[in-house]
């Protein structure tokens, strides 16, 4: 099922409100990078769970927008042929959401 936002905000809120405490402690340890098995399941999940796969949907727009400078860095340091950098980064705002709620 996907769920269909248009902000990284919406996005970050909607995904927290899947996870329960198990799934938040195993997030705030996170470190995303798509060459790791374990933070590779956590992005396909995210991929999923929002369609970024589909560049062109306001959502990966969004992100893109809210994080010009790292956006160079799509396909270099993340496989992006599949949403990977933003669902990266929705992972990374995630955490800190969470980090700082502790």
């Amino acid at each position: 099922m996907t769920i269909h936002v248009e902000t990284l905000d919406e996005a970050i809120a909607a995904f927290l409100a899947t996870l329960d405490d198990k799934r938040k402690d195993e997030l705030r340890e996170l470190i995303p990078t798509s060459r790791v098995e374990t933070p590779r399941r956590w992005m396909e999940e995210v991929i999923n769970m929002f369609g970024l796969e589909e560049a062109e949907q306001p959502l990966c727009k969004d992100i893109e927008e809210c994080f010009p400078d790292e956006s160079v860095f799509k396909g270099r340091v993340f496989d992006n042929d599949r949403g990977f950098f933003e669902a990266g980064i929705l992972l990374r705002e995630a955490k800190k959401i969470l980090l700082k709620q502790a």
